[in-house]
């Protein structure tokens, strides 16, 4: 399913369904392109560097329907990506489960037939950060009495070779299935005192006090650390991240063990990326 987000104004609407139908394989959606910097040598180049410059897609959109329905869906969407144009916020196109940040920058007038009904479009979308996302999320929730009822561990009256029992407080597990490091937002919930967790032995720590009902959000990509209390102010804490090991290092995949002091919760999500959505 092909789908397009507003960024501006969050309304969402889908561009492979019964009255707009996209043509997703002949798209470009699914095309990757690395850019090389080399340098010349007596025999042949030496790759110094692989880049991703800004990707352009060109995506046939056929509208269905009688007149009134294609019009209608045609405005709509056309009217969803200029208010991103004009506010600058991208909007966000989703296939199957990937999704890229993008804009939708022009479109051209295609072929018409009154008979079958259909108008058809050419959009151009442009994404300046061309990588397709799929987000994997994983909650870890304090040891405290009253969260205790919420885990459930398997109990068997013999022994087995897989250790079924409790995990240790503040220590958990996880693989990340893909094979390079990964972007990621990472949320902690109060109440704690300068939350610190482990990657793999790397910390990640704020120096700064939450209460009950607030929270700090770390986002790499964008580099922000953002405290939200409970009245709903919204703080920019940058300066109170911990500077010995940055929080903004990507998170490794592969098998990773996460420890914590387990007197807090926080939630992690991976952004899994590649320079094109997989083929199903």
């Amino acid at each position: 399913m092909l789908k397009y987000l507003s960024g501006s104004s969050q309304e969402e609407i889908v561009l492979s369904d019964k009255k707009i139908r996209a043509k997703i394989r002949t798209s470009g959606l699914y095309d990757s392109e690395w850019e090389v910097e080399d340098t010349k040598q007596a025999q042949g180049r030496k790759v110094e560097e692989f880049r991703r410059d800004a990707a352009t897609y060109k995506v046939i959109i056929d509208f269905l329907g009688d007149k009134r329905e294609r019009a209608e869906n045609a405005n709509r969407f056309a009217d969803l990506c200029e208010e991103d144009i004009f506010r600058k916020i991208p909007g966000t196109l989703f296939l199957n489960g990937y999704k890229i940040k993008c804009f939708v920058i022009g479109s051209e007038i295609g072929a018409k037939d009154s008979r079958t009904r259909m108008e058809r479009i050419e959009a151009k979308i442009y994404a300046p950060y061309p990588v397709w996302v799929m987000e994997e999320k994983k909650s870890f929730y304090p040891d405290s009495a009253e969260r205790r009822e919420d885990y459930t561990f398997l109990k068997y009256p013999y022994d087995y070779p897989y250790d079924y029992s409790r995990p240790k407080s503040g220590t958990e597990n996880w693989y990340i299935d893909h094979y390079r490091d990964n972007n990621f937002e990472m949320t902690i919930y109060g109440p704690c005192v300068n939350p610190k967790i482990l990657v793999n032995g790397y910390s990640y720590q704020v120096n700064d006090t939450l209460e009950a009902g607030e929270y700090i959000v770390i986002k790499s990509c964008e580099k922000t650390v953002v405290k939200y209390l409970s009245n709903g102010t919204i703080q920019n804490i940058f300066e109170k991240r911990e500077k010995k090991n940055s929080v903004f290092k990507w998170i490794p995949s592969g098998e990773i063990i996460l420890n914590w002091d387990g007197t807090f919760g926080f939630d992690l999500i991976i952004y899994k990326e590649r320079g094109a959505p997989k083929w199903i």
